[in-house]
């Protein structure tokens, strides 16, 4: 395995939304806001353990994992772990934006966080690192790695995930020129490595603007400069984002603000668009084909994006849990 020059951290926040405490403090500032949030958003399917199982097996060579929580830390996790750094929300957040019960907010300033290497990784609680990966997976000559393909955005309402794209390729439109930023980069915007999805990026060669990019919901590779500039250059967008308690998909950005910027700047190195798949869980039958799919990907990460609404939750993510302990069945070094 080569090994960069340069150190690479991980970064994963995480809630205990079963928490009194916090549940008390989100009543507070919840008043007559209405919130994105769903019943499933903070149901606890006993996966985290195994994410640090992930990591240990397949990402040894990693500099620093910074766990960032409102306060709270699970009881079996080994928080003397030389490598776990434990980061509560007020070590890196202005205070102008405390409390904050928005994930948006929380990604967007995680430069901030003091010690974090200029090169890492940004996963969300349910993406995994399920198979080994080298460093040179996530940076390639010190460039995140990343897929350059234009994705057309088509909001269903006002108020859903899609609305925080079109603001996102906004932002991206007022500060670069489509023809320039891709005339620049040839290679990396047609790239063979984005079959079959890549040839959305020759259809949409007459459009003089970006219509969107396309999003996988996988670990992100970021570099901290990347937040500094993008803050100075589109500060209003990012500080109204980050004075919201709660999402608000109408007029925040996220992090894919930074990703997308690293991708018009030229900053990144093309990475295989099946590098990684977004499996989605509604019932028992998805978890089943979800667990299927674990026994014999050879995929690096996937995402379990958990939309399960029902009572019987629990037993569908045993379904998920069983398939998890039967690759990663050993305790990690980051558990009790």
């Amino acid at each position: 395995m080569n090994r960069p020059n340069y150190p690479i951290d991980f970064v994963l926040p995480w809630v205990d939304g079963s928490d009194p405490a916090w549940l008390a403090q989100k009543r507070e500032y919840s008043g007559e806001v209405t919130s994105d949030t769903h019943s499933f958003d903070y149901q606890d399917w006993g996966l985290l353990p195994y994410w640090f199982r992930c990591i240990e097996t397949n990402a040894p060579w990693v500099r620093n994992i910074y766990f960032v929580t409102w306060g709270h830390v699970p009881e079996w996790l080994n928080t003397d772990h030389p490598k776990l750094k434990i980061i509560n929300h007020k070590d890196f957040i202005p205070e102008e934006y405390l409390p904050t019960f928005s994930s948006h907010t929380i990604e967007l300033n995680l430069h901030r966080i003091k010690g974090l290497s200029e090169h890492f990784v940004y996963f969300n609680d349910d993406t995994y690192l399920y198979n080994s990966a080298d460093p040179d997976f996530f940076f390639h000559n010190g460039l995140p790695r990343d897929c350059a393909v234009i994705n057309p955005v088509a909001p269903a309402n006002n108020n859903c995930i899609a609305s925080l794209k079109l603001t996102t390729a906004a932002m991206i439109n007022e500060d670069f020129s489509k023809h320039k930023v891709i005339g620049k980069n040839l290679l990396k915007w047609y790239n063979v490595k984005y079959f079959p999805y890549g040839l959305l990026n020759v259809m949409f060669i007459p459009w003089g603007r970006f219509v969107g990019f396309y999003e996988q919901h996988l670990p992100s590779s970021m570099l901290k400069s990347t937040y500094e500039e993008v803050w100075k250059k589109q500060y209003d967008v990012l500080n109204n984002t980050c004075l919201h308690k709660f999402r608000d998909f109408k007029t925040d950005v996220n992090q894919w603000i930074m990703k997308e910027w690293q991708i018009a700047s030229g900053n990144f190195s093309p990475r295989s668009v099946h590098a990684g798949k977004l499996i989605a869980i509604h019932n028992m039958q998805d978890a089943q084909s979800a667990a299927k799919t674990l026994r014999s990907t050879k995929m690096k990460m996937v995402c379990l994006n958990d939309h399960v609404d029902t009572a019987d939750y629990k037993e569908i993510a045993e379904v998920i849990r069983r398939e998890f302990d039967r690759k990663f069945p050993n305790k990690s070094q980051f558990e009790k």
